[in-house]
């Protein structure tokens, strides 16, 4: 024991003596524990998000499974909740939940995010009001519910909302607020650490049972009973296939694209910096190798040697775990404020606990465990001889004069190239998206959405909607405005069954319908590629629904009977094909581009979009929605302005991007100070070959070409691994991500480019200062 700690004190001294050595390599180590701790706090929010209710593991989903659905199922409708919630014995407090935006204000609204929930659950969730109380059955409501002791309709209110609309009011309970232009009494305010089944939720609100086409179904096992008991009773009471799951199971479900996303990226940067922070280690016991050779012949066995170097690896990695671990608090900290925007129902989390620590703690012992063994099988190998006589050990490719140094050198560059052409894919991947989500006609397009309380009726509803549609054609600055039912998006609208006639006969294709006025179509920039819209009610389709529906035959007649709103319309003729609002290589594009757009229908849903076309972008005059006619009409609720790619966008997509581009950054960085330490390593140990050759005349400029052409083969080897490395495994794991970037210049020209500097400033900087040496002054020191 007194041994390991002389060996403490003996290696504090030796860093206070070398302080830059030292310093880096804390600085390297600390960043990339610091980024992978980051990364882990991220992965633990994604995949091990438990929600704060009584004995979740015992609470669980009921969907039906269709293949069909991103997400592998679907959602039960509301008849069929209501005969299982009747029927179940192994499900206990079966509760329906649905999600939806809502607008909370007036002209001033604001848009947050609703969940209907039935009367079980709060009791599904043993979780109450922090203030006020939960709703309670009231049969008198058609199957709605509301609080105890309240005569109105009502609804519940998140703390954050609470906090930041209501200044806290402790007095809040009793209080009406306006939701979608419906008046609504605040009976409670939620504890500010709940939420279930998803985060994000500002307002809980009674689920009338005939008011919503599809549910959530959740439910707490029985006591006695297994999932497996619930799985086989759904199928049989469904009559068709269900997926009954935990709430640990759907964890286990995310947990394939949680590891791919970080910590996949995690774990390479930290193997980048283990064989970068290795060179840099063996690289100083290369510049202690006199010391270590006296040691030696003073009678120091191999293996003391090595402890010594271990201890100093170990201790330098242990101040880097502590920096990393401060460092990730503080990262986390600035992450909590961006995802507060970007994705708020993430942002509460990610936090720092007892988990985030563990993750430091495991990637400090994996980076020992890396970086360790390297300096202390260097000193364990010392060869006393050759460190006496100046000469250098037997290298493991005698032909090219490479070393173990040399081959971590490939080692780092093939790891950064793979996160650098991974982060490149992905940045590609989210810029297709982000011109996928933005229309022809550019940011020029601008969005609102207007609700119309339940209390209107339909022809008032419609008619107020159309004033608005008016006051903004009339708006300076404004080309064109249209009202529609649903806005183009690749996600979010579900396909449904639409019958098709043509002269060729009947069938029947699944496409996304909405309705729309004429303008829609200028609005958003689609170019009518046939026919145009003709008066009284009509059809539109895009290109692929053309294809997918009337299979490619644009000149015959055609007519379609669609749902729309619930109801199935009259045969309506086709009279016009435009462009797709979107278009990309990315699979499933072209299934998400089939719309059918009803034209001339009157009748609109409780919640439109206000669409319009300025005549200088998103920054040009304010419509005046704000205007005569929500004060002639008081329950009409509208938000704020904005562009239609923010509108249909999600921050999330960025999110992840710019978090995959900032570790592909850091892995280049430490890549190339890892290349960089490296050929200063090798340029060291042919100091006195180079020292002799200046002497004798050589000129500088050859014996700088002579270092690189020495050092590229390892460097193109490198990337030549990482390229087919990483190809290989996104061929395997994420197909379409390489079939997007496979053919794409840009890509490969900007990673290349990134590279060639990399690897140029790394291995001409040291030879570049390797030749400024004076030989006397080397030849003197030999």
């Amino acid at each position: 024991m007194n041994s390991f700690w002389r060996d403490v004190r003996f290696g504090w001294r030796s860093f206070l003596k070398r302080p830059a050595a030292a310093f880096a390599v804390v600085a390297i180590l600390a960043s990339a524990i610091a980024t992978a701790t980051v990364l882990g706090a991220l992965f633990a929010a994604v995949v091990h998000d438990v929600p704060p209710i009584t004995a979740p593991d015992e609470v669980g989903h009921v969907w039906f499974a269709d293949e069909t659905m991103p997400a592998g199922h679907r959602s039960a409708s509301v008849a069929e909740f209501l005969a299982w919630q009747d029927s179940t014995q192994t499900l206990a407090n079966l509760t329906a939940v649905a999600r939806e935006q809502a607008i909370l204000g007036d002209s001033d609204g604001v848009a947050v995010n609703v969940q209907f929930v039935t009367s079980e659950y709060f009791r599904l969730t043993g979780r109450s009001p922090r203030l006020g109380r939960p709703f309670t059955d009231a049969s008198a409501h058609g199957g709605g519910l509301v609080a105890s002791g309240f005569s109105r309709t009502v609804a519940i209110i998140s703390d954050r909302l609470w906090r930041e609309r209501f200044n806290s009011d402790p007095a809040i309970v009793g209080q009406s607020v306006r939701l979608d232009a419906e008046p609504r009494e605040i009976a409670g305010v939620m504890p500010d650490d709940f939420w279930f089944p998803s985060r994000g939720v500002d307002v809980w609100l009674p689920l009338a049972l005939d008011g919503h086409a599809t549910v959530d179904v959740v439910g707490r096992l029985r006591p006695g009973r297994s999932w497996s008991d619930a799985q086989a009773e759904f199928n049989v009471l469904a009559q068709s296939r269900t997926l009954v799951r935990s709430l640990q199971q759907e964890g286990f479900i995310r947990l394939r694209p949680g590891l791919q996303g970080f910590v996949a990226p995690a774990i390479v940067l930290l193997l980048i910096a283990c064989a970068n922070v290795g060179n840099l280690l063996v690289m100083r016991l290369v510049a202690r190798r006199r010391e270590f050779a006296i040691r030696s012949a003073l009678g120091a066995t191999p293996l003391r040697l090595a402890r010594l170097s271990f201890v100093e690896a170990s201790m330098l990695i242990a101040v880097a775990g502590a920096a990393g671990l401060i460092f990730a608090v503080w990262a986390i900290a600035a992450l909590r404020v961006a995802l507060a925007s970007a994705i708020p129902a993430l942002a509460g989390a990610v936090r720092v606990d007892a988990l985030v620590v563990a993750v430091a703690g495991v990637a400090t012992i994996v980076t020992v465990l890396g970086v360790g063994p390297w300096p202390a099988l260097s000193a364990a190998r010392s060869d006393v001889l050759s460190a006496l006589t100046g000469r250098t050990r037997r290298p493991i490719f005698r032909r090219f004069q490479y070393g173990a140094g040399d081959v971590l050198v490939v080692v780092q560059v093939g790891l950064a190239v793979a996160l650098v052409l991974t982060s490149a894919f992905i940045v590609r991947m989210g810029d297709e998206i982000g011109r996928v989500s933005r229309p022809p006609s550019g940011d020029r397009a601008i969005v609102s959405q207007i609700t119309a309380g339940k209390t209107l009726a339909a022809a008032a509803r419609a008619g107020a909607f159309e004033r608005l549609l008016d006051e903004a054609r009339g708006a300076a600055g404004i080309d064109a405005a249209a009202l529609s039912s649903t806005l183009p998006q690749l996600g979010g609208q579900q396909r449904v069954e639409v019958a098709v006639a043509t002269p060729a006969g009947e069938t029947k294709c699944r496409v996304k319908v909405a309705s729309v006025t004429p303008a829609f179509f200028s609005a958003l920039g689609l170019a009518f590629q046939r026919g145009r819209v003709a008066p009284g009610i009509v059809a539109i389709v895009s290109e692929s629904a053309a294809a997918r529906c009337l299979g490619g035959d644009l000149a015959g007649d055609a007519h379609v009977r669609a749902t729309v709103d619930a109801r199935m319309t009259e045969w309506i003729p086709v009279t016009g094909v435009v462009t797709d609002p979107f278009a990309s290589t990315i699979s499933g594009t072209a299934d998400a581009a089939a719309y059918v757009w009803i034209v001339g229908a009157r009748e609109w849903p409780a919640s439109v979009y206000l669409l319009a076309r300025t005549a200088a972008g998103p920054k040009g005059p304010a419509l005046p929605i704000e205007g005569p006619t929500l004060r002639a009409v008081p329950g009409i609720a509208t938000d704020a302005w904005s562009t239609f790619e923010a509108r249909v966008t999600s921050d999330g997509v960025w999110f992840v991007i710019d978090v995959l581009g900032a570790v592909a950054v850091l892995s280049l960085v430490l890549a190339f100070t890892g290349v960089y330490a490296a050929m200063s390593q090798s340029c060291a140990l042919r100091l006195v070959e180079l020292g002799i050759r200046l002497a004798l005349g050589a000129d500088p400029r050859r014996l700088v070409a002579t270092a690189v052409a020495r050092d590229a083969p390892l460097v193109i080897a490198g990337i030549a691994v990482g390229v087919v490395g990483t190809v290989w495994v996104t061929a395997a794991v994420w197909r379409d991500l390489l079939l997007l970037n496979a053919l794409d210049v840009r890509v490969w020209v900007g990673v290349g480019v990134v590279l060639t500097g990399a690897v140029l400033l790394a291995t001409l900087g040291p030879a570049l200062r390797a030749i400024r040496v004076d030989p006397i002054e080397v030849l003197r020191s030999e």
